[in-house]
């Protein structure tokens, strides 16, 4: 009998943590949507959600996927402050995480235009928080990264469009990982230099 309620007594402990982390992070949510001075009904409105969700996740009742947060972040959202609450260490420790990975490589990104390099930091940060929020691996490994690299210095013009293109229409797909976000760049620009070598779709200049 002992056992059984030792085992019920740490399971009601353990729900209590995570219900106070969540309102923790329901909390720094509410205060970032408010930082960009958006209302429940509007936030909730660009991030795809119902108001009803958007109230919820802010007083903790539910915890949000990685689409909502994906959806967050781009609207401006402070993700490392609302998922670990540290504003001053967590958000440089990621920029210095992608920027390993990104010039970490074999191949230098100095080519790289403007716009490819911050393709690049976003399907890296993408990854990042990604793992993070779900404490997991990261998807984009070694090899997948230089080849990114290497795709956006030698390519950078088709690289922009085919990041463009896809991102367009990542909220139809669903919630994807950074490594699935790589792998439909590498198959859009392999798609557009089989048509730009047969003479299907040429591209403007």
């Amino acid at each position: 009998m002992s056992s059984s309620a030792d085992q019920s007594s740490s399971k009601g402990t353990r729900e209590s943590i995570w219900a106070k982390l969540r309102k923790e992070s329901g909390a720094r949510l509410r205060e970032e949507r408010m930082r960009l001075k958006l209302s429940q009904e509007a936030f909730a409105e660009r991030v795809g959600v119902h108001r009803r969700t958007q109230v919820n996740y802010e007083a903790g009742e539910r915890e949000p996927d990685v689409a909502y947060y994906e959806a967050a972040a781009s609207l401006g959202i402070d993700l490392p402050y609302v998922l670990e609450g540290d504003r001053i260490e967590k958000l440089p420790a990621l920029a210095a995480k992608v920027a390993a990975r990104l010039f970490g490589g074999d191949i230098s990104p100095a080519g790289a235009s403007v716009q490819a390099l911050e393709n690049l930091f976003y399907l890296f940060a993408l990854d990042e928080v990604q793992s993070a929020s779900q404490s997991g691996a990261l998807s984009i490994g070694k090899a997948q990264a230089e080849a990114l690299v290497r795709t956006a210095v030698e390519k950078s013009d088709e690289f922009e469009e085919a990041f463009d293109a896809i991102c367009r229409y990542a909220g139809r797909l669903g919630s994807l990982s950074g490594s699935d976000l790589a792998n439909l760049v590498f198959e859009t620009l392999q798609r557009h230099g089989s048509a730009v070598f047969s003479g299907k779709h040429p591209r403007a200049r």
